[in-house]
């Protein structure tokens, strides 16, 4: 485990991993706030149908 700004032990190998991952987060993290990918719509007994429908609807397609 890595805190931030803690200089020992810290490999360069290390030090581009963390900023690579420095570099990703706030991305995923503005992804999900625009899009709202982080709340799940379909929860619950509405899931449940729709996924009912749609298995029902794959045996007469197929």
């Amino acid at each position: 485990m890595f805190i931030t700004r803690q200089r020992r032990g810290l490999t360069p190998t290390i030090k581009r991993e963390l900023r690579r991952r420095s570099a990703i987060e706030p991305m995923i993290r503005h992804m999900k706030a625009d899009g709202r990918r982080g709340r799940n719509h379909l929860f619950g007994a509405v899931r449940h149908n729709l996924r009912m429908i749609l298995n029902c609807l794959r045996l007469f397609v197929a």
